[in-house]
């Protein structure tokens, strides 16, 4: 992560497009980790299911 250069003259405007820009990746990877905890709950469920049917 790069931090905004030259403490003091940064707009707040460039601050607020930093952050938002960060916010936005952190989202998109907060995302993911929770589709891919989601598709792992599913098959595991569904696995479950298939050894009860036994």
């Amino acid at each position: 992560m790069q931090v905004l250069q030259g403490a003091g003259k940064v707009s707040k405007k460039m601050a607020d497009e930093k952050a938002q820009a960060e916010y936005v990746q952190f989202a998109e990877q907060q995302r993911r980790l929770k589709e891919a905890e989601g598709e792992k709950d599913i098959a595991s469920l569904l696995h479950w299911k298939i050894n009860t049917k036994k």
